[in-house]
């Protein structure tokens, strides 16, 4: 089940089933969008190719967002393991909290909650994480969360509807964006490095939620 499925034809026919067969129901969110604003950092490119001259800035702007959050405890979305260690390595932060080892995420969630004010830096908890209320004020996506083409499934379907490869990497954006605000009682800020965000997003905007569109700032 998802409660973000953005392309209902998409979404139809990765199932396989017809969407003349389907009855489409959709629902405002009754989340208050100026209680989670999301900033557009436009930091630079996250792609292989641009990744030795992007990092530093990364790194800078993570640094300055810790700073401004000093006493809340957040989460930092990398996209993958080698960006999570290289901002870990980076900043000498002792809030920062990062897989050991065979650590399971379940693990890692507990020693975020006994954390006095902990950072969580992950590619893998976009989604089923529930950080409501101080476990996280904060969340920083550092990279468009596209999923990896080293997998050959992956790179097949890719291959065979690059919009398909598309709505998978917006819908898990969408669904790390609500990681920490979990209730109309609830808030957090959401800051997004990866300057293709505007690109994608304009690109695709018909797809996307007015709630999570109303976030942006």
């Amino acid at each position: 089940m998802s409660a973000t499925i953005l392309n209902a034809k998409l979404f139809c026919e990765e199932l396989g089933i017809s969407k003349d067969e389907v009855g489409i129901i959709r629902v405002d969110s009754s989340f208050d969008p100026d209680k989670s604003p999301i900033y557009v950092k436009n930091v630079g490119k996250m792609n292989y190719a641009s990744l030795p001259n992007t990092m530093p800035k990364i790194i800078k702007a993570v640094k300055d967002i810790l700073y401004k959050h000093t006493d809340e405890k957040g989460i930092i979305h990398t996209g993958n393991y080698k960006i999570a260690q290289e901002i870990v390595k980076a900043i000498p932060d002792k809030r920062l909290i990062i897989k050991q080892g065979f650590e399971s995420n379940e693990d890692l969630l507990k020693r975020h909650e006994k954390s006095l004010n902990g950072v969580l830096v992950s590619p893998s908890l976009n989604t089923g994480t529930d950080l409501k209320d101080d476990l996280s004020r904060f969340q920083i996506i550092v990279k468009m969360p596209f999923m990896s083409l080293a997998d050959k499934r992956v790179k097949k379907k890719a291959e065979l509807n690059e919009k398909w490869y598309v709505c998978e990497m917006l819908r898990t954006l969408i669904q790390a964006s609500g990681r920490s605000t979990r209730s109309e009682e609830d808030y957090s800020e959401t800051y997004i490095l990866d300057s293709a965000f505007s690109y994608w997003i304009n690109k695709y905007m018909m797809w996307l939620p007015k709630q999570f569109l109303k976030r942006i700032k």
